[in-house]
């Protein structure tokens, strides 16, 4: 019988096995594909949020929770690894939010917001022993002027922040070595869990291997599901259900090397507020995310689970992907269009919303992330972390508030 098995080693999963063996504790941590981190955890541009990307939500909820998230995003781990992280390493270059002039918030709505932010920094994180990815910080943001070349009939207003992205790609080889030099914690990849039950003791699980036949099946005390793609699904195997309407969003990620006309920029870009994009540069790995949600995002599915096959998709389909991606991209910044493909990957997202109602509408309530966290029933937690920043704060309040 074991004590505590996590479902997922996604970077929740990840960091709450970590929290748990710093604590003492041995951990199983179950994992469908060969390797921690090779999911929805491994694309993306790993942004860690300090509540600029959700100015419409106007009751500021979720733009103060990712604030007291992205803080403690890079403390935490260097807690849970016991190591000094050199973060610039990982980092993009600090974000420039730009404005379009059909954005779904004026500038002027969005500068309120904005100044909410700055001003709960100062009154509660300013003067904490936080730190943002290494950086302590003075100010989070200020106004600036458009960048040159940026096609003016797009861009309406910039805010340059002191926001990054981490690269999830070498983050990932980062974190992956931790775990598998943990002896806290038993790494089982390639199990796929396909039903929990209840029993007098605590719970069984069984499921399939990739490579074997047959069913494997372990007995624990306690389950904590942080499953992406199908946490829904097993959580309605024990009578659980989604408190309201969900959507998964199946949106590809694209990465290009740094090309010459790329070389002379020193801001990421990210674009505001709508169905827009990111152009996010990695300076010290030589690598550029891109993405055009118009063009990235490619399906939805509001049943529990996404199909098994939903993201594959032919070479000409993500060439094709690509191409409109880059278009997009090079009207708003000119240089995009040289830089040559190096990886695209594809990664779920999850959230509250439904299909009807996208990013691009103004009341969607895709703008919303502040309706997660961790639900807990009798040795049973399911935890839907919103988003990568808040991982680390979700598996401290784990270890410190939901076990004994």
């Amino acid at each position: 019988m074991e004590k505590y098995t996590i479902l997922g080693a996604g970077i929740q999963g990840v960091c709450i096995a970590l929290a748990l063996a710093q604590k003492g504790h041995d951990v199983i941590l179950i994992e469908k594909k060969t390797e921690p981190l090779l999911g929805a955890s491994g694309t993306g541009e790993g942004r860690i949020h300090l509540g600029f990307l959700y100015s419409n939500d106007k009751s500021y909820k979720t733009a103060n929770f990712l604030l007291h998230a992205g803080l403690h995003f890079a403390p935490l781990l260097e807690k849970y690894t016991s190591k000094k992280i050199n973060w610039d390493y990982f980092a993009s270059y600090p974000t420039t939010y730009i404005v379009s002039k059909k954005s779904l918030l004026t500038k002027e709505e969005i500068t309120k917001c904005y100044e909410t932010i700055e001003e709960k920094y100062k009154a509660e994180y300013k003067n904490s022993n936080l730190h943002y990815c290494g950086k302590s910080i003075n100010q989070l943001w200020e106004k600036t002027d458009l960048p040159s070349g940026i096609n003016r009939n797009f861009a309406e207003a910039a805010y340059k922040t002191c926001e990054v992205a981490i690269n999830p790609l070498t983050f990932r080889e980062f974190l992956n070595d931790i775990i598998k030099a943990n002896k806290k914690i038993k790494l089982l990849t390639e199990h796929h869990v396909r039903n929990v039950s209840r029993t007098w003791q605590g719970f069984h699980l069984e499921g399939e291997h990739s490579q074997k036949k047959g069913t494997w099946h372990l007995d624990t005390e306690i389950v904590v599901n942080c499953l992406w793609d199908s946490r829904l699904e097993i959580d309605a195997q024990l009578g659980i259900e989604p408190p309201e309407q969900w959507l998964y969003r199946l949106k590809h990620s694209i990465y290009i090397e740094i090309n010459k006309e790329l070389e002379k920029f020193t801001n990421s870009y990210c674009f505001i507020v709508g169905s827009y994009g990111d152009i996010v540069l990695y300076p010290k790995n030589n690598l550029v995310y891109l993405s055009w949600y118009p063009t990235c995002k490619t399906k939805n599915c509001t049943d529990l689970r996404p199909p098994n096959q939903w993201g594959k998709i032919t070479n000409e389909e993500q060439q094709t992907i690509f191409h409109d991606t880059i278009l997009a991209l090079n009207n708003i910044i000119p240089g995009i269009s040289s830089g040559q493909m190096k990886y695209f990957k594809e990664g779920v997202i999850f959230s509250w919303g439904n299909e009807k109602e996208d990013i691009d509408v103004k009341q969607s309530e895709l703008h919303k992330r502040y309706k997660i966290g961790i639900y807990a029933k009798d040795g049973y937690f399911s935890v839907d972390p919103g988003k990568y920043t808040c991982a680390p704060f979700f598996a401290e309040e784990f270890v410190n508030t939901m076990i004994k």
